[in-house]
C-alpha cells in the first residue's frame, strides 16, 4: 500500500510539472508571438529555457533506467500496450525537446542591431562616388577627396552591442551571432563602423586592473596572470578535459554497436545466436538504436566542446594582450627620457650637440623594441595561455587511451604501446630543432622591425639624402631571410607530424 501511494504521488507530481511548463511555455509563445517579437529571435526569461533543460535530462534518464536496462528490456515504450506511467514521461520528455529547440532562437536580453539596407556595398559605393565628385566640382583639390578629408566632418556611428552575451543557446554553441559581420565581410570590405563594440570584460584596463588587484611585490608575472585569469582558465580545464573524455565516445559506443550487430547476427547468421554472451535479442535490438544515438549525439557534443574550449582560449589571449599592452605602455609612459629639461639646462652646448648625434639610435632601437614586444612577444605570450590546456589535457589523453586499450585488449595492448617509446628520442629530436628555428625566426621578424621602425622615424633624412633604396634594400634582405627561415619552420613541422 505504501508503494502504491508514493508511486501515485510520484506520477502526480510529474503531471503538474509536465503541466506547469506547458502552460507556461504556451502563454510565453503566444504573448511574443501575438506581439511580433519572434521576428528578431525572440525573447524569454532564462529561468524557462532551464527548467525545460532539466526536465528533459530528468525524462531521459527515466526513460533509459524504465526501457532500456536488462530488467526493462520488454517493457513497451509507448502505445496502447503501454503503461500510463511510460506514456506519460515519453510525451513529457518529448514536449521538453520540442521546447527546447523553440527556445534554440530565443534571445537573452534586447539587442540593438544595426539597419542592414543602410551598411551594403551599393549605398557606400554610391556615398563615395557622390563626394568624389562634388570634391572635384568644388575644386578643393587632392586634399579634399582623400578618405580622412571626406569624413572629418562626420561624426563616427556609434558602434553596436555585441550579440555574443546575449545570443540563445543555439547560437552560442554554433557561433551564429556572427553571421552579420561575415555577411559583411562577403559583400564588401569591412569599417570600423562595422565592428561590435567590446564587452566592459573584454577592455585593457578591465584585465589591466585584475592584474593589479592580485600583483605584489615578489610575485612573479606568471603567477599574476595565472591568478587574474583564474576563472576563464578553470572554465578552460573543465572543457578541455569533458572533450578529452568525449573524444573516447566513438569508439566505445562502436564497440557496443559491433557487440550488438555480432550478438543478432550469430555464428551461422541467424537472428537469435547469441555466441555466449547470453544476451536476449531484444535488448541487442533497442541497445543498437539506442548506441547510435549516442555516437551521433556524443561525438556532436565533443565537436562543440572543442570549439567552444578554443574560444575560450582565444578570449584569455585578448584580453591577456589588452593587458600586457596596458602593463607596457604604463611603464614607457613612467620612463625618464633623455632630452628632459632638467638635462637641458644644466648641460652646455657641447654636451646637447653631442646627446642629439647618440639619442636618436637609441631612442630608435628603444622603439624598435617596444615594437617587437608589441608585435611578436605578446603574441607568443598570448598563444602560450590560448594554448595552455594542451599542457594537461594530451597527458591526460594518453593515459585514458592506454587504459581503455589495457580494457579492450588486455596485456597484449601494452606490446604495441611500447612502441611509443621509440618515438620519444625521436620526438625530442625534432622538437629540439624546432625550438632552434623558431628562435631564429624571432630573432629575424626583431630584425626586420626594428629596420622598419628606424626608417619611419628618420623618414625625413632618408628622404633628404636619397636612401630609400638603400633602406628598402636592407628591409628586403631581411624580409627574405625570415621567409626561408619560416619555410624551414614549416617543414620542421611537416618531419614532426610524418613521424607522428
Amino acid at each position: 500500500m505504501p508503494t502504491a501511494f508514493y508511486m501515485h504521488a510520484y506520477l502526480g507530481l510529474v503531471y503538474q510539472f509536465a503541466v506547469l511548463i506547458a502552460i507556461a511555455n504556451a502563454a510565453f509563445l503566444a504573448i511574443y508571438v501575438y506581439s511580433d517579437r519572434l521576428l528578431y529571435a525572440g525573447l524569454f526569461p532564462w529561468p524557462l529555457p532551464t527548467l525545460v533543460l532539466l526536465h528533459l535530462l530528468i525524462g531521459s534518464c527515466e526513460i533509459y533506467y524504465s526501457f532500456f536496462t536488462p530488467a526493462t528490456r520488454n517493457v513497451p515504450i509507448f502505445g496502447r500496450k503501454a503503461s500510463l506511467y511510460s506514456n506519460t514521461w515519453v510525451l513529457s520528455t518529448l514536449m521538453s525537446a520540442i521546447l527546447l529547440l523553440t527556445y534554440a532562437r530565443a534571445q537573452l536580453r534586447p539587442v540593438f542591431v544595426r539597419p542592414i539596407a543602410s551598411g551594403s556595398a551599393t549605398d557606400s559605393h554610391q556615398l563615395e562616388y557622390s563626394l568624389e565628385n562634388d570634391a572635384e566640382a568644388n575644386g578643393d583639390g587632392d586634399d579634399e577627396s582623400t578618405p580622412l578629408a571626406r569624413r572629418a566632418d562626420q561624426k563616427p556611428a556609434p558602434l553596436v552591442e555585441s550579440p555574443e552575451f546575449n545570443a540563445s543557446w543555439y547560437s552560442t554553441l554554433a557561433f551564429s551571432w556572427s553571421n552579420d559581420i561575415l555577411r559583411r565581410g562577403t559583400a564588401r570590405q569591412l569599417d570600423v563602423t562595422d565592428l561590435y563594440r567590446l564587452d566592459e570584460s573584454d577592455l585593457p584596463i578591465s584585465g589591466w586592473r585584475r592584474y593589479q588587484r592580485y600583483r605584489k611585490p615578489g610575485r612573479s608575472l606568471l603567477t599574476t596572470m595565472l591568478m587574474a585569469f583564474a576563472p576563464e582558465l578553470i572554465i578552460q580545464a573543465v572543457l578541455s578535459l569533458t572533450t578529452s573524455i568525449l573524444q573516447f565516445s566513438g569508439p566505445f559506443f562502436l564497440q557496443r554497436i559491433l557487440r550488438s550487430i555480432e550478438v543478432l547476427g550469430g555464428s551461422n547468421g541467424q537472428a537469435g545466436d547469441t555466441r555466449g554472451h547470453n544476451l536476449p535479442v531484444e535488448k541487442s535490438i533497442r541497445g543498437a538504436y539506442l548506441d547510435a544515438f549516442g555516437l551521433l549525439l556524443f561525438s556532436l557534443a565533443a565537436i562543440v566542446l572543442t570549439h567552444q574550449t578554443q574560444w575560450v582560449g582565444r578570449h584569455i589571449g585578448f584580453r591577456l594582450r589588452g593587458l600586457l599592452v596596458a602593463e607596457l605602455s604604463s611603464k614607457t609612459l613612467r620612463r625618464r627620457g633623455k632630452g628632459s629639461w632638467e638635462d637641458d639646462k644644466h648641460a652646455d652646448d657641447a654636451e646637447k650637440a653631442a646627446e642629439d648625434d647618440v639619442a636618436p639610435t637609441a631612442q630608435a632601437a628603444a622603439d624598435g623594441k617596444l615594437m617587437n614586444l608589441l608585435t611578436a612577444d605578446f603574441s607568443h605570450v598570448c598563444e602560450v595561455f590560448i594554448y595552455l590546456d594542451r599542457s594537461y589535457s594530451l597527458p591526460f589523453i594518453l593515459v585514458l587511451g592506454i587504459w581503455y586499450m589495457y580494457l579492450l585488449l588486455g596485456v597484449s595492448a601494452l606490446v604495441g604501446l611500447s612502441m611509443i617509446t621509440l618515438y620519444i628520442p625521436l620526438s625530442k629530436i625534432l622538437f629540439k630543432y624546432l625550438a632552434k628555428v623558431e628562435e631564429k625566426l624571432t630573432l629575424l621578424s626583431d630584425e626586420r622591425v626594428t629596420v622598419i621602425t628606424e626608417l619611419l622615424q628618420g623618414i625625413k633624412a632618408v628622404k633628404l639624402f636619397g636612401w630609400e633604396s638603400r633602406f628598402l634594400k636592407m628591409v628586403d634582405e631581411r624580409h627574405e631571410r625570415q621567409l626561408k627561415c619560416t619555410w624551414k619552420f614549416l617543414r620542421a613541422w611537416m618531419q614532426i607530424n610524418v613521424a607522428s
